[in-house]
């Protein structure tokens, strides 16, 4: 007779993984890294800092989010300024660049127009060209005072009353500590123009708009900007270096660590499934995410794969008639039990995907 394969040795079989013991005392899989970045060093690192990564690309750190940058002959492609909560970081930035490459900045490309990521670009502006996905600069236009919520966070809005809460913007990235400071009125909610104002602050206009693909070349580089589709935002770009055979992308995944249990930005699991794979379909070995420890296209799949059991799982159960709380007793999804907290998290896992599919398939 046959020994029954433990869930985690059937995953690792499809990427040559160990099943090796988390230092939680739990089972995970740990994928072969030849980048030599952990999410131990990174943890431990300033709240400035620049870490090479191979060949003319290198990955900056602001406190917890990261960017990236190419260096060429003809100068320098940087994806996202990261300034949000520090108006100084791009000014250092900018002054580390000139110090250790001598070449200006001549591409700044946003991954999406949030403030995290987008705010700060304006002190590149003397040689910079800024590039993005066409939906980006409609963002940028001052709102009604009547204006709703956006589709990024509307599903937050749980009780329906056209604002957010505190409680319901903590289920995303909108509560503390950011909460008192993008409630521009002091009223403690978020309005859709508190929102739509806070979240476009200090990101300059792009001179350069695509829609769904755009080539850039620069010195003895090539770079592809693509755009995977909705997700996190609808104006998301996903940038491709194919010399260094590596992707950045900020917002739609990083490297995989079990199921998901954040908030899905009030969008059908099935359009972020589709991102997910426009992501696969590159040939590339290292993923670069806006957070968190550098991966490669195990991470994509298996993110895909997750996510894909969890909605096939939910949808079927919802289809039968299953409450939420009868889908959390009975969905297991026992592929993914080998991550570290599997166990806790996958309760908010069900509920967010409950909360996806009865708002978007029925």
């Amino acid at each position: 007779m046959t020994a029954r394969r433990k869930p985690c040795d059937r995953l690792a079989s499809l990427f040559g993984w160990a099943c090796l013991a988390a230092s939680v005392g739990e089972p995970a899989l740990a994928q072969r890294d030849d980048t030599g970045a952990t999410s131990a060093v990174e943890d431990q690192a300033p709240i400035y800092a620049i870490t090479h990564i191979r060949g003319d690309l290198y990955r900056y750190r602001h406190s917890g989010e990261y960017s990236l940058f190419l260096v060429t002959s003809q100068g320098i492609v940087l994806v996202d300024p990261l300034a949000e909560v520090d108006n100084q970081a791009p000014e250092w930035l900018k002054g580390q660049l000139a110090q250790r490459f001598g070449v200006p900045v001549r591409y700044v490309i946003y991954s999406h127009h949030h403030i995290d990521r987008a705010a700060g670009g304006d002190v590149f502006a003397d040689t910079a060209t800024f590039i993005s996905h066409r939906n980006l600069p409609e963002k940028l236009e001052p709102p009604p005072a009547d204006q709703p919520i956006s589709p990024d966070f509307a599903g937050l809005d749980i009780d329906g009353d056209g604002y957010l809460s505190l409680p319901e913007a903590s289920l995303s990235v909108l509560g503390p500590p950011r909460f008192p400071r993008w409630d521009i009125d002091g009223d403690g909610r978020l309005s859709g123009a508190d929102i739509a104002i806070t979240v476009v602050k200090g990101v300059r206009a792009p001179d350069i708009v695509y829609s769904r693909h755009m080539t850039l070349e620069l010195g003895e580089h090539r770079i592809e900007l693509i755009h995977p589709g909705p997700n996190h935002s609808d104006d998301m770009t996903v940038v491709y270096f194919p010399r260094e055979r590596a992707v950045f992308q900020a917002g739609i995944l990083r490297a995989f660590s079990g199921l998901p249990t954040g908030y899905f930005s009030g969008r059908p699991m099935p359009q972020w499934i589709a991102s997910f794979r426009a992501i696969e379909a590159l040939d590339f070995d290292t993923l670069i995410p806006g957070g968190g420890p550098i991966g490669g296209k195990a991470d994509v799949i298996l993110t895909r794969m997750a996510w894909e059991a969890l909605h096939t799982a939910v949808a079927a159960g919802i289809e039968q008639g299953g409450t939420l709380e009868e889908l959390q007793r009975s969905i297991r999804l026992d592929d993914f039990s080998a991550y570290p907290g599997h166990e806790t998290r996958l309760p908010r896992s069900v509920a967010e995907a409950y909360r996806a599919v009865t708002a978007h398939e029925r």
